[in-house]
This record gives C-alpha cells, sequence and structure tokens, in this order.
C-alpha cells in the first residue's frame, strides 16, 4: 500500500528528526499492520533514512536514490564486461548519425537537474583490485561519480 506522510518534496530534509518520526510511524503501520515484508521508499528526497528504518521494523528498506545509482553502475558494469546493448534487430533503431548532429542535442555540454557521470570502461588496476579481493569472483567495480 502507500503510506503517506505528509510531506511536500523539498520538505524531507528540512528537520530530519521530524522526517524520520513520520517515516517510522508509516513503516510500521506497513510492517505491524499490514503485514509488508519489504519497503520502498517513494522519494528520492528520503535518501539517508533507510537504515534507520530498516533497523526499528525488521524488514528491509529500499532508498530509491540508491537504489538507481546501483542500478545504473551494475549496467555500465555490464555493458563493460558483457558487451551488452539495447536489441535493435526489430524495432527502435537508433537515428542515423547525421540526423542527430543536425539535431545539435549534443554540443553543449550543459546538462538538466544533476548529473551523474559513471565510466563504461574500468580501468585495468580497477578490475585486478577486484580480482583479487574477490579471489576470482568478479564483482562489479566501484566507479567514479560526478554531481
Amino acid at each position: 500500500g502507500f503510506y503517506p506522510v505528509g510531506l511536500r518534496v523539498t520538505d524531507f530534509q528540512k528537520d530530519h528528526e521530524a522526517t524520520g518520526q513520520k517515516l517510522l510511524t508509516a513503516a510500521r503501520k506497513a510492517v505491524d499492520e499490514d503485514g509488508a515484508e519489504a519497503l520502498i521508499l517513494g522519494c528520492t528526497m528520503e535518501i539517508g533514512f533507510h537504515k534507520v528504518l530498516q533497523r526499528e521494523v525488521g524488514v528491509p528498506v529500499i532508498d530509491p536514490a540508491t537504489a538507481a545509482f546501483e542500478r545504473a553502475q551494475y549496467l555500465a558494469h555490464l555493458k563493460a564486461t558483457s558487451d551488452w546493448h539495447p536489441s535493435r534487430k526489430h524495432s527502435c533503431e537508433a537515428p542515423p548519425k547525421h540526423e542527430i548532429q543536425k539535431m545539435k542535442f549534443f554540443d553543449s555540454r550543459e546538462s538538466y537537474g544533476n548529473r551523474i557521470v559513471l565510466s563504461s570502461q574500468p580501468n585495468q588496476q580497477e578490475t585486478n583490485d577486484v580480482q583479487s579481493k574477490t579471489q576470482g569472483h568478479v564483482s562489479q567495480p566501484r566507479r567514479h561519480i560526478a554531481l
């Protein structure tokens, strides 16, 4: 279910104690009264509250900001290590390069909102470090990000 806490997006980070209490009340209702086995916070501005909530209510609490970042990091890792990419075999064909250049979408370095840049190519030292720490099991290497 959905459990609104009565805060606007810009209010979540203003008073951490008050926000935490509202989130905890909603989390307890979801778990104790409605039997939730996991919780997904509904706003990326709730970042930082998942650990306390998880400890207090005893079920996994997913922070959408962290989950989105981890997903992007994982996809960059897959692309770098598995050469995975979207299939264009039967649909979704990308426009020809000359049409994209004509639209001038990528001529400006400015971006809208927050920007996270993930390298899709891990450097060899990073890959070696990950392999040695995991004794041959390759896990996803950490990427540098820019916000």
